[in-house]
């Protein structure tokens, strides 16, 4: 299992170093979330031409139930608002993936208004969605993002369906600033 997880680090960090023309726009950004269940770690890479097709990871803790550990993984596509009146660098994003909990302490679901408990040390895998809007300061290297991220567990599904959240990340750009 390590040798895998060796493995998929390497190709990883090798991918986020390939040569990608990114024009007026960032190729990987690393930051923090914080969001209603879910806060923690994110990371998100494009990796198309255009910069417009990502992927982003997260990991973190979340309070759902009685609270556990959380990694996400999100195929994202991002586009600009044009016709933007103000003319804010904002996009708009919106994705899909998967996602894999743990919970040590008695997790639970709700079932005709009572809780139902899945036994201590619990996993929770499942399909999650993610929409929201990112701020590029373009003088800074920052951006901000609103997101909602609705997801349901297949496996061991819980009682909450939807985190809402707020992401700052700093961002690195190759090639062109702008």
């Amino acid at each position: 299992m390590k040798k895998h997880f060796t493995k998929f680090l390497f190709l990883l960090v090798m991918n986020m170093y390939s040569i990608t023309p990114c024009k007026a726009q960032y190729a990987t950004g690393i930051g923090v979330r914080t969001g209603k269940f879910a806060s923690g770690l994110d990371v998100r890479h494009f990796f198309d031409a255009y910069c417009t097709a990502a992927y982003e990871i997260f990991v973190g803790y979340t309070d759902e139930a009685k609270g556990g550990y959380i990694a996400k993984l999100f195929f994202i596509k991002q586009k600009p608002i044009h016709q933007s009146r103000l003319k804010v660098p904002t996009k708009l994003f919106f994705g899909a993936g998967a996602h894999c909990g743990f919970f040590k302490d008695p997790y639970y679901k709700i079932r005709n208004g009572e809780a139902v408990y899945y036994p201590e040390n619990s996993f929770s895998i499942g399909v999650d969605g993610t929409c929201g809007l990112e701020y590029n300061s373009r003088k800074l290297p920052f951006t901000v993002a609103a997101d909602a991220t609705p997801y349901y567990s297949i496996i061991n599904p819980g009682q909450a369906w939807i985190d809402f959240g707020l992401t700052v990340r700093y961002i690195f750009r190759r090639g062109s600033r702008y």
